[in-house]
């Protein structure tokens, strides 16, 4: 057959010709062989992804869960706007009973020097900080690791 100058030949065969259900046989024979791929989500980065947040209480608490993920909503708002909130990191304190070491105490007097200040008037390397000054805060100074005193030098 001729089709706009190129010569098309049908070939049958049975044994080449693919077919769904020879497909699905196929893959149905490699997945029980091996073990199911990982997902991987692929999504810009968020800055909530950088912070630890505080672990409720109770996990099975559904009001717990919910203040939990309100608290993210909010901390991704205060970014969104474009300053950081006080107000919100007070409230998550006395929400989820975060006790403040002089670590975490120094990370949230940091925070406050922030308070309602535009991020385009930080200075260079402020904005880096301020992830790691929120999980110190919301895990009463456990994390991060490192010192922030360490960093200031």
């Amino acid at each position: 057959m001729n089709f706009l100058g190129l010569s098309i030949t049908r070939v049958k065969d049975t044994d080449s010709t693919p077919s769904a259900s020879t497909a699905m046989a196929h893959i149905s024979q490699q997945s029980s062989r091996q073990e199911a791929p990982s997902i991987r989500v692929f999504r810009k980065q968020k800055i909530t992804d950088l912070i630890v947040f505080p672990e409720p209480e109770n996990m099975d608490d559904v009001w717990q869960m919910q203040a939990l993920t309100n608290l993210v909503a909010k901390v991704d708002t205060m970014f969104n706007k474009g300053w950081i909130d006080i107000c919100e990191i007070d409230s998550a304190i006395t929400r989820f009973k975060i006790s403040q070491n002089a670590r975490s105490r120094d990370a949230y007097n940091k925070l406050r020097v922030l308070h309602c200040v535009d991020f385009t008037k930080y200075l260079p390397g402020i904005m880096e900080e301020v992830p790691d000054l929120l999980t110190c805060v919301f895990t009463g100074g456990v994390l991060p690791k490192q010192n922030f005193a360490e960093r200031d030098v």
